[in-house]
């Protein structure tokens, strides 16, 4: 009898168990027909939103089209407008004007420089360092180059020279000694030019050494001198022998030449007849054949 009633409280409790097995299931189904019911319902109101942004994304996409198409209009408008001003007169230099030259020619310096009439002004434009560069690297009489764009078509060219103070005469050819020390080859005849001559110079650092002390001596005295001549010795390898115009001759060591020429016109005055002006070591002078030079 005991054992009966066991089986019967096993088989209520089974019982009960699945009862809320089945409850807890059925839940479960109402949630997820809920669920779909839900979402059916959101549906209709989704598309509606998405026809309302429709029309707004239709009207963004073709506003970017159109800022896309007028920048490529834009662009090929630019080129071919550029193109047809590269082929037309006012794209071109008109006029050039030079400035602060005296011993240079507008041809030797347009010539120099490379910019003339005709040349495309923005090609210019772009390239004044270059072109200034290279005028200098080309031409040693250039001081300084300043080239400028002037309105839409003209150019001016401000220079500053090294001047000519003397002209080199070796094998039968001059060149022009420029004040920076430098030797400058020339085409044109310069035996016009009044100003010294220099000769006899086997070493190019003595003859710029000389030049640039030649540059220091007052033009008062540098205008009296004719030829500077290189006339070393044994005795004294650093001397000069210097022709001055008005019939002296003058020597001096090369390494003092400005500092010694100083006292050329005090001597100068004092001397009665032509004769020479030693500057080698102090300063004094004789006539002509009176002393062994």
């Amino acid at each position: 009898m005991a054992k009966d009633d066991d089986l019967k409280d096993s088989d209520l409790v089974n019982h009960n168990s699945r009862s809320k097995t089945d409850q807890h299931s059925y839940k479960e189904r109402l949630d997820e027909l809920e669920l779909i019911r839900r979402k059916k319902k959101a549906e209709p109101q989704k598309n509606q939103a998405i026809s309302k942004k429709l029309p707004k994304l239709k009207k963004q996409r073709f506003n970017a089209n159109k800022f896309r198409a007028g920048i490529l209009i834009g662009t090929f408008s630019i080129v071919i407008l550029f193109m047809l001003y590269l082929v037309t007169p006012i794209s071109k230099i008109n006029d050039i004007k030079i400035y602060g030259n005296q011993q240079m020619s507008t041809a030797e310096i347009g010539k120099s420089i490379g910019v003339k009439k005709g040349d495309l002004i923005f090609k210019v434009w772009f390239n004044i360092a270059k072109e200034e560069t290279h005028a200098m690297k080309n031409n040693p009489q250039f001081k300084s180059v300043r080239i400028n764009v002037v309105g839409p078509r003209n150019v001016t060219i401000q220079i500053k020279e090294n001047k000519i103070i003397g002209l080199i005469h070796e094998q039968n050819h001059y060149y022009a000694a420029l004040s920076n020390g430098e030797i400058k080859k020339v085409n044109q005849q310069l035996t016009d030019y009044d100003m010294p001559i220099y000769s006899g110079f086997k070493s190019d650092s003595v003859l710029k050494a000389t030049i640039l002390q030649m540059e220091k001596i007052p033009t008062s005295i540098s205008q009296n001198i004719s030829e500077v001549k290189f006339d070393q010795t044994n005795k004294a390898p650093d001397r000069l022998l210097i022709y001055m115009s008005d019939g002296n001759e003058v020597l001096v060591k090369y390494t003092k030449l400005a500092k010694m020429m100083d006292y050329y016109p005090g001597i100068a005055t004092q001397m009665t007849t032509p004769g020479v002006v030693d500057l080698q070591v102090g300063a004094y002078s004789y006539p002509y054949g009176t002393k062994d030079e």
